[in-house]
């Protein structure tokens, strides 16, 4: 174990951000792109599996980075009563605002643009949902937000550091269709820009939590 902290002690700072990104979104990266080729017979079991294997990777991450020297603390500060009503706000105007945005785009979209695999037929119980808009915002987060942009704005600017974090947003979430995209990006733009501004990550976990919640709930009606 000793020998392991040495090693990731010693790694680059390059090192690290590339074993951090590979491990957090090389699979979902993958299976987005898969599942619009192959979508999923059981996207509740798919969910559920998903859940686990965040929880897993934040677990493993949150390890290897206190050994890199990382404060978490720092990183994403301590929730507030404040942090909590700025990302209900948040979520509220964004979900309204992409609606409202949405509905004039589709008409002109191309069909097979609009493909989504994200019917969960076979239902879902409460507590993947809860489980889900707990755990998924905290990690996606952590991680494509607050890390990445933390990491590359150090050396390359909070443009590209933005932009990468929109990109890598949107690149796993292709399983959704243009919408999905579309959501992802415009909202990835605005937790980016808020990130970088004010160093509060927990409005964007809220506000990323509640808009997982509501889209998942109508699947506990089916």
């Amino acid at each position: 174990m000793r020998m392991l902290s040495a090693y990731i002690r010693s790694l680059s700072p390059t090192g690290e951000f590339w074993i951090v990104i590979i491990a957090a979104f090389a699979l979902p990266v993958t299976y987005s792109q898969m599942a619009l080729l192959y979508p999923a017979s059981d996207e509740a079991s798919d969910l559920r599996a998903v859940i686990i294997k965040e929880a897993v990777v934040l677990l493993a991450f949150g390890w290897f980075l206190s050994i890199r020297g990382w404060n978490f603390a720092g990183l994403a500060a301590y929730p507030s009563q404040q942090d909590a009503w700025v990302g209900v706000i948040f979520s509220i105007m964004f979900m309204q605002a992409w609606s409202v945005a949405w509905h004039g785009l589709r008409p002109v979209v191309p069909q097979f643009l609009l493909v989504s695999n994200t019917d969960f037929t076979l239902g879902l119980d409460w507590p993947t949902v809860l489980a889900a808009s707990v755990i998924n915002p905290i990690y996606e987060e952590l991680f494509v937000c607050g890390y990445v942009i933390s990491k590359l704005s150090e050396r390359h600017g909070l443009g590209f550091a933005i932009g990468t974090s929109v990109f890598n947003r949107c690149a796993y979430h292709t399983y959704q269709g243009l919408e999905g995209v579309g959501a992802m990006m415009l909202g990835g733009i605005i937790f980016g820009v808020w990130f970088a501004r004010t160093g509060r990550l927990w409005p964007v976990i809220v506000a990323h939590g509640m808009m997982d919640f509501f889209p998942l709930l109508r699947f506990t009606w089916t």
